[in-house]
């Protein structure tokens, strides 16, 4: 009796769990659509859709985030630095 009540409650979770997945990943989905009003714009001439990844010490990583607009001010180093080498 127990174990029938046991496998009837877990068939119910696991019916809501699947039913939540479904439901969020049909929310987050639309984002991506074209033309969605909450999708994702940018004012700058070129997107940042390229990744970089650098490896650094947790130490760098911590004093990094604290610096302001720390990520643009890393984009124009970076920039700094190919124009140097290649003199564009």
């Amino acid at each position: 009796m127990e174990r029938a009540i046991f496998f009837d409650l877990l068939k119910w979770v696991i019916l809501l769990v699947y039913t939540l997945i479904v439901v969020m990943s049909a929310r987050t989905s639309r984002y991506f659509e074209k033309g969605h009003k909450d999708r994702f714009t940018t004012d700058r001439e070129v997107s940042l859709s390229s990744v970089l990844t650098l490896r650094v010490t947790p130490e760098m990583k911590e004093k990094i985030k604290v610096v302001p607009d720390w990520q643009e001010r890393l984009r124009t180093f970076v920039n700094t630095m190919i124009e140097e080498k290649h003199g564009d």
